[in-house]
C-alpha cells in the first residue's frame, strides 16, 4: 500500500496526529505538510496514486472537479487570481488519498488522532472562556467586538467556534474507549457554552443541528447522556446571566430576520439617512435582505445573471460586487454589498462557476454522500458511530446558514482532512474502537 510505504520511510506523516493543532497555530506548517504529501505522491507515487483514483468513484469525479474548474477559470474576469486558485486543488485531493490509507483498518491511529484532538478542544474552551470573562486569553488576545467574540488561540481570526464545531463530533467516539471517555465527558460539558461565548451565530445554529443529528449516539451512553444535559443546563445559564451574549445571540438575531438590520445600524448617520430616503424603495419584503448578508447573496444572484455558464470566476466577487450596475439589488444594505465572499458557499459557487460548475459540484457533493451512507448501512450496530465521523460534512455543507468562503485555503484544508476521515470509514471497524 502507497501509504503505508510513505508512514514507514518518512516519520513526518506522524503530524497528521496534531494536524488540527498545526491548523489553529500555523496555517503555513499546515500548507507545507500537505505540499510534502503532494510531491511525495505525485513524483515518487504517481503511478499507485493513479490507481487509487481509478478505483475510488469519488475520487475520480473530484479529479474531473478540479478539472472543469481549470477549464472554466479561462473564461473567468481575473484569470491568474482563477487559476492560481483551481490548478492548487491538486494538492487537496493528493491529501485526501494520503488520510484515506493512512487510517486504513487501523483503529488505533484514528483513536489517537481523535484523543490528542480532544484534549486541545478542551484547553481552547476553557481558554475561550477564560477570554470571555478575563478580556484577554492565557496568550494576551483580547475579546473583539466589544466583549462578544471570543476566538481564543486564534487570536483575531474569529473563527474558533466553526473550528471546534467540525473538530467536536468526531471527538465523541472515544465515548466508546475506556481510556479516554473522561476527556470525551469533560469536551461535552464545555463544547455548547463555548461555542456561545464564541459569539459565532452561524456556529451556535450548526452546533445545535449537530448534536440533534448526534442525539441517536449520544442517548444509547450513560455517560454521554449525562454529560449532554449538563452541557446544556451550563449553556443554558451561561446565556441566561449574560446580557451581552443574550443580545448578540438572541435580541440581535431576531432583529435581523424580522427586519434585516438591528440598533445598532442607526448609530450610523450615514444608513439612517440611507434607510429614510430609501425606506420604500430599497426596501425587501424579505427582511433578512435587508441584512449586510442578504445585500452579499442579492449580489451573487445578479453577478450570476451577467455570467450564467461559468460564472464570474475563482475568487473574483471581491473584485466585481462595488460595480455600479450591482446597486440596483433591493436591500437596504446595498451599499454594504461588497466582500471577499458572499458568505454563503453556494452563492459563492454559482456566481463564481456557474452552472457548469454548480451543477457539477451538487453531482460531487451526491455522489459523496451516497457512498458514505452506503458504507454506514453495511455496518451492523455502528450506524451511529458512522454518523458522527460524517456530521463535520454535513455542518460544512449545510446551506441554510451564513459561511466562511469554501475556496480559501483553511476551508479547503478542513474539507478535505474530513473528507479524508469519511473516505475511510469502509475500513475502519468501529467495533474495535474500545
Amino acid at each position: 500500500m502507497v501509504i503505508n510505504n510513505l508512514s514507514s520511510y518518512f516519520k513526518l506523516t506522524s503530524l497528521i496526529y496534531i494536524f488540527p493543532i498545526i491548523l489553529v497555530f500555523s496555517k503555513f506548517i499546515a500548507e507545507i505538510f500537505i505540499l510534502f504529501i503532494f510531491f511525495y505522491l505525485f513524483i515518487f507515487q504517481s503511478q499507485k496514486t493513479l490507481e487509487i483514483i481509478k478505483n475510488e468513484k469519488f475520487l475520480k469525479y473530484f479529479l474531473a472537479y478540479i478539472i472543469i474548474l481549470i477549464i472554466i477559470s479561462f473564461f473567468s474576469l481575473d484569470l491568474f487570481a482563477s487559476l492560481k486558485r483551481s490548478v492548487t486543488l491538486f494538492r487537496f485531493l493528493f491529501f485526501i488519498i494520503f488520510l484515506k490509507y493512512f487510517f486504513f483498518t487501523n483503529e488505533r491511529k484514528l483513536v489517537q488522532l481523535l484523543a490528542i484532538t480532544s484534549i486541545f478542544l478542551v484547553l481552547l474552551s476553557i481558554d475561550i472562556i477564560y477570554q470571555y470573562f478575563n478580556g484577554d486569553d492565557l496568550f494576551g488576545f483580547p475579546s473583539a467586538n466589544y466583549g462578544t467574540r471570543n476566538s481564543g488561540f486564534f487570536g483575531d481570526e474569529l473563527i474558533a467556534g466553526g473550528f471546534i464545531n467540525l473538530f467536536f463530533f468526531p471527538c465523541l467516539l472515544l465515548f466508546k474507549t475506556k481510556k479516554y471517555k473522561l476527556i470525551s465527558f469533560f469536551l461535552l460539558i464545555l463544547y455548547p457554552s463555548t461555542i456561545l461565548f464564541t459569539g459565532e451565530r452561524s456556529s451556535f445554529f450548526l452546533m445545535i443541528l449537530g448534536l440533534a443529528i448526534a442525539l441517536p449516539f449520544l442517548i444509547k451512553n450513560k455517560n454521554s447522556l449525562i454529560a449532554l444535559i449538563l452541557s446544556l443546563i451550563l449553556m443554558s445559564i451561561s446565556l441566561y446571566n449574560s446580557p451581552v451574549v443574550k443580545e448578540r445571540m438572541v435580541e440581535t438575531t431576531i432583529a435581523q430576520i424580522s427586519k434585516g438590520y438591528d440598533k445598532k445600524y442607526f448609530k450610523d448617520k450615514k444608513f439612517t439617512k440611507e434607510y429614510q430616503s430609501n425606506s420604500i424603495s430599497k426596501k425587501n419584503d424579505i427582511a433578512f435582505l435587508n441584512s449586510g448578508w442578504g445585500a452579499h447573496f442579492l449580489t451573487s444572484i445578479e453577478i450570476f445573471k451577467d455570467y450564467p455558464l461559468t460564472g464570474s470566476g475563482l475568487k473574483t466577487f471581491r473584485k466585481i460586487c462595488s460595480e455600479k450596475k450591482y446597486e440596483k439589488i433591493k436591500s437596504l444594505n446595498y451599499k454594504n454589498r461588497c466582500a471577499t465572499h458572499p458568505h454563503q458557499i453556494y452563492f459563492e459557487i454559482l456566481s463564481e462557476t456557474g452552472i457548469i460548475g454548480s451543477i457539477f459540484f451538487i453531482f460531487l457533493i451526491s455522489i459523496l454522500f451516497k457512498n458514505i451512507f452506503l458504507d454506514t448501512f453495511s455496518k451492523k450496530g455502528e450506524h451511529y458511530s458512522v454518523l458522527l465521523i460524517v456530521i463535520p460534512l454535513i455542518l460544512k455543507l449545510w446551506p441554510l446558514t451564513t459561511t466562511g468562503s469554501f475556496f480559501t485555503n483553511f476551508n479547503l484544508i478542513t474539507f478535505s482532512f474530513f473528507l479524508g476521515l469519511a473516505l475511510s470509514i469502509k475500513n475502519i471497524n468501529f467495533q474495535k474502537i474500545n
